[in-house]
């Protein structure tokens, strides 16, 4: 009797401390849930965080893009510019020489013309001359020729 008494003695104990063993295993476990939760709840907020920041990141790298090919667009626009300006003077500088030219024929026209009809002047000028000496001699030959009468 005594032996069996020792034994559900004992069961007794052994069931007792079964029993706090799952009470300590169930507040671990619900620990570890609420630990586990407490995690995923916060991985949450930072996946949420990562998404946001890599569309933020996608959003940026766009507006570089279009930045980037308004700064192409720009430059080429600029260097059609310079292009176009640069024909403009050429065409300026061409022109500029063509009425340089054109002047300096002129002149030298002119100069040309100015002497040929300086000279004309002169020769019409010593035409004028020998006449009147002409007639001056004609008119002392007569005088002298008158006088001697």
């Amino acid at each position: 009797g005594n032996a069996s008494g020792f034994l559900t003695s004992c069961e007794a104990e052994l069931q007792e401390l079964m029993k706090q063993i799952d009470i300590m295993v169930a507040h671990k476990k619900a620990e570890w849930e609420g630990q586990t939760q407490a995690l995923e709840a916060c991985l949450g907020v930072r996946e949420q965080e990562l998404s946001s920041a890599r569309a933020a990141l996608e959003e940026k790298h766009k507006e570089v893009g279009k930045l980037r090919q308004q700064l192409e667009d720009m430059e080429t626009a600029k260097q059609d510019l310079v292009r176009e300006y640069e024909q403009q003077l050429k065409k300026f500088q061409e022109e500029l020489a063509r009425l340089r030219r054109s002047y300096e024929k002129l002149q030298k026209k002119q100069l040309r013309d100015a002497r040929e009809e300086a000279s004309k002047r002169q020769g019409d000028d010593q035409f004028e001359m020998s006449r009147l000496s002409r007639k001056l001699e004609g008119e002392l030959f007569c005088s002298s020729y008158s006088s001697v009468e």
